[in-house]
């Protein structure tokens, strides 16, 4: 399973768009969603591989667009596939890392607008507004850990 949220602008919520895209049967289809126009933030193509970019701000800027359009900006892509693995990845122009669960017990990942892998750390902003991501990715952190207040999904 994953979930999502949006922390983009709500003022401009009426332009983001969920797209279905189906082409002929050389490709393949897939779902998308946006919040930025011309980008996918997210989706789940044919095969059930999801995806889901979250930005990071730079500490140095680069040449190249922001994520989506040319991969050389910092962000995560939170992975989720049909046979149930999972990653984030935490990259920039300079540097990719991967996380495959945080919890040995329990598989999870989870990602907000900051990096959390050990060597990623240093290419953190600390200059900016992150829009509460530590205190986000520890609320994530805490709901999945704690036993009391975790519940199994069944699907059917």
């Amino acid at each position: 399973m994953l979930g999502r949220n949006s922390d983009f602008l709500t003022i401009m919520e009426k332009l983001n768009l969920n797209v279905i895209y189906r082409f002929d049967a050389d490709s393949y289809s897939f779902t998308g969603n946006t919040t930025a126009f011309i980008e996918m933030k997210d989706g789940v193509n044919a095969h059930g591989l999801a995806v889901g970019s979250t930005s990071v701000y730079p500490c140095d800027r680069i040449a190249g667009f922001n994520a989506g359009l040319l991969l050389s900006s910092a962000q995560t892509f939170t992975l989720a596939d049909a046979d149930g693995h999972i990653a984030v990845i935490e990259c920039n122009g300079k540097r990719t890392e991967i996380i495959h669960s945080i919890n040995e017990e329990i598989p999870f990942v989870c990602a907000t607008n900051l990096f959390h892998h050990p060597d990623m750390l240093i290419y953190n902003n600390p200059k900016i507004d992150d829009w509460f991501a530590e205190r986000r990715y520890q609320t994530m952190l805490n709901a999945f850990n704690d036993q009391s207040t975790r519940k199994d999904v069944k699907f059917s």
